[in-house]
């Protein structure tokens, strides 16, 4: 399994709870079966598509990296004060 698919199902599922939508409702609205988003949301899928992933995260108002459980941290420059 690739790493952090679990976890982001469970982000997904998470995201999807607290906007209050139901799965087939998510499912249908980005064009998967509710089988194949149950299978995302606890990490069967083992390489879900990021434009798959992106859909979901626009239909729910969320961002990719928030889902992905990625942190978006400013670059330092070297030698900047």
């Amino acid at each position: 399994m690739a790493p952090s698919l679990v976890g982001l199902g469970m982000r997904i599922r998470l995201a999807r709870t607290q906007y209050g939508m139901a799965q087939s409702e998510l499912a249908r609205r980005v064009g998967l079966s509710a089988t194949a988003l149950n299978d995302i949301e606890h990490g069967r899928t083992v390489d879900p598509r990021w434009s798959v992933v992106g859909r979901i995260a626009n239909t729910l108002g969320v961002s990719l990296d928030s889902l992905s459980g990625e942190e978006c941290v400013p670059l330092r420059l070297v030698g900047a004060g």
